[in-house]
């Protein structure tokens, strides 16, 4: 009994010191947050718009707010216009989707650096896990494999408002 309660303990003592640093979460992964990652940098977009036509904006700046100041969007566009607990994929029911990173809104179209567009996906989905147009709560996951293999990921979980 006494060697079966020491080969426990030595290998509960293994694998906790197996691990390496490499196996650690870096400091720039969104580690919950709402956002998105490219590059193993993380990009906060804690904010989510749904304007008129019901695309979707996740941005980490107040869009109902005159400024010019820079921010990080995600953009989604459904083929029907239609916002529903369900995949959308790129090339079916997913017309667009954007993420751009140190862009500015001008005259409600935004500017910046594409890291994701039309041109360069490959594949991919935006799903909504929940959506709550009257208490205004929204669940987006996404995964989207750009032309050059890299991958742009992320998620957001909280409430949106109306453009």
């Amino acid at each position: 009994m006494k060697s079966k309660l020491l080969l426990l303990a030595f290998t509960c003592l293994f694998a906790f010191t197996s691990c390496s640093d490499d196996d650690s979460v870096p400091n720039n992964t969104l580690a919950g947050d709402n956002g998105f990652e490219f590059e193993k940098t993380a990009y906060i977009t804690d904010l989510v718009f749904i304007d008129e036509d019901n695309n979707i904006v996740l941005s980490n700046r107040n869009l109902t707010t005159e400024g010019d100041e820079e921010g990080h969007f995600v953009i989604f566009s459904t083929k029907n216009g239609n916002l529903n607990e369900l995949t959308y994929t790129v090339g079916q029911k997913l017309e667009k989707c954007n993420a751009i990173v140190s862009g500015r809104m001008e005259n409600g179209v935004v500017q910046g650096a594409d890291v994701l567009g039309q041109e360069n996906t490959e594949k991919g989905f935006m799903r909504i896990v929940n959506f709550n147009n009257f208490d205004q709560e929204i669940d987006i996951i996404f995964e989207f494999t750009r032309t050059d293999g890299k991958l742009v990921s992320g998620s957001y979980i909280g409430n949106f408002q109306r453009l």
